[in-house]
Order: structure tokens, then sequence, then C-alpha cells
């Protein structure tokens, strides 16, 4: 993310009370905030984004498939919310690629920290990249 740049998030959760929740928790963040319901998970790509939270465990079999996919063509942070704090949860979660996993419970004091240290590393490995390229050496000005 550039600075005076606003972070674009994506919510995927299908209950409309949690998706409130979360959009109303992101809000915080100078972020614009874009809610994707159960209809727009059609296989077709994502809208462009800095990072996605998903709530895949409750989508039905055609949403995590759609998320599956989303997800090995993803270069963006993604935040999987659990459902409960279960060894079987976490090990789904991360052979999904999570980021990071937020117990949905937990939401409030936890996702806000969790979505800007993940947002704050994208950006450094952005800038990193592009410092990496062909005539993107950083030169200091001060040198």
């Amino acid at each position: 993310m550039c600075a005076g740049r606003v972070a674009r998030l994506l919510i995927a959760i299908p209950h409309p009370w949690l998706a409130d929740t979360i959009t109303s928790l992101l809000q915080a963040l100078p972020a614009e905030v874009v809610s994707l319901y159960p209809a727009d998970l059609a296989p077709k790509p994502l809208p462009a984004a800095d990072l996605l939270v998903v709530d895949p465990f409750s989508f039905e079999r055609a949403g995590l498939e759609c998320f599956q996919a989303w997800r090995q063509k993803l270069s963006i942070p993604v935040v999987v919310l659990l459902p409960a704090d279960s060894a079987d949860y976490r090990a789904a979660a991360q052979n999904l690629g999570a980021d990071a996993m937020v117990l949905a419970e937990n939401a409030n004091p936890e996702l806000l920290h969790i979505v800007q240290r993940l947002l704050g590393e994208a950006a450094r490995h952005r800038q990193s990249a592009r410092r990496a390229q062909p005539g993107g050496e950083y030169h200091d000005p001060t040198r």
C-alpha cells in the first residue's frame, strides 16, 4: 500500500450479521471495504484488492471450491476466520493458504492488528520487489 493510497479490503463472509460486524471493525482503518456475497462467488476473477478476509467454512461446497480457485491465483494476503479454535480448523485454513487466522468470536480485539500487519508486510514486499527490478534500484538522494 502506497502512502496516501487507501487499501481495498475484500470481505467474503456468507452470514450477513458477521459480514456487517467485520465490515464495521475494518472501517476503523483507512480502507475501502468491499463485501462479496454468495451470489458473487462465481468462478470469476476477484476485484482488485490488497487483502481478503474470508470465512470459507461457512460457504457451501461451491463457495469453498471457488475460494480454493481464487487462492491459487491470489497474490494478496488472506485472513481466514475460524468458527472454532481447533487443530482441524487451523490445519484446514493452512491447507487453504491462510496468511493469518482469527477466531471469529475474537475478531474485535485481533482482526485490526492482523490486517494492519499484513498490509504493512505486503507494502514492504512490493517496495523491495520494485527496488530489485532492473532500473528500480534505490538511490539515496542524501548521498
